[in-house]
């Protein structure tokens, strides 16, 4: 949710305090605090950008501008991308000319699965169809895991709901425990306490 992971010395503690309650209102989608509809909507904004990105990727493959990317469009670009040096027994050596058809060859055949329907030429609806939303899904699902639970070390009073006030103690009381001189600064030593802490804790707390 929140994070402390780019610590860094010399940081005022009401300044990184700051930083973090501005990120959970980022968060905080509908004003009402960080709740599973929250995350489900962070989770369509992701999915929704990266769909976004596979149709710029493969508007850029559409030479003609005709809406559809054909196997020789692909030749044409993906050939100019094959390496013309391969690293072999710690040197780089040429590659002949068979050897970049090949390569060639199997990056246009990996690209072409996303012609669903098979007719030779992908569409727009196809560039962002099952395949690749399941791509999607599990990238969006192993690098943010928004399907979790909300935290419920956050939620204090168990309404589901994860409000400011609520964030706003988690921060102090962790805040606090860092700053062992008490100086209101994170130094050195206190920043990699807390990575040593996070370590310990194997994430009690999403920090």
């Amino acid at each position: 949710m929140l994070s402390f992971s780019r610590l860094r010395s010399g940081i005022q503690l009401t300044k990184l305090k700051s930083q973090l309650l501005t990120r959970f209102e980022q968060l905080d989608i509908d004003g009402n605090g960080i709740s599973k509809s929250d995350l489900e909507l962070q989770e369509q904004i992701r999915k929704a950008n990266m769909r976004a990105n596979n149709i710029r990727n493969w508007a850029k493959n559409d030479l003609d501008g005709n809406a559809f990317v054909t196997r020789r469009e692909l030749r044409i670009l993906l050939s100019r991308k094959v390496p013309r040096t391969l690293r072999f027994a710690g040197e780089r050596v040429p590659t002949t000319a068979k050897q970049r058809t090949n390569l060639t060859k199997k990056a246009v055949d990996e690209a072409m699965k996303a012609d669903i329907d098979e007719d030779g030429a992908i569409s727009m609806q196809e560039a962002i169809g099952a395949r690749s939303n399941s791509r999607i899904s599990r990238h969006i699902y192993s690098r943010y895991s928004i399907a979790r639970k909300l935290p419920t070390p956050l939620d204090v009073n168990r309404d589901g709901t994860v409000s400011q006030a609520e964030i706003g103690i988690a921060i102090d009381r962790i805040l606090k425990r860092l700053d062992t001189n008490r100086d209101g600064i994170l130094n050195r030593d206190e920043v990699q306490y807390y990575h040593q802490l996070r370590r310990q804790a194997k994430k009690v707390l999403p920090l």
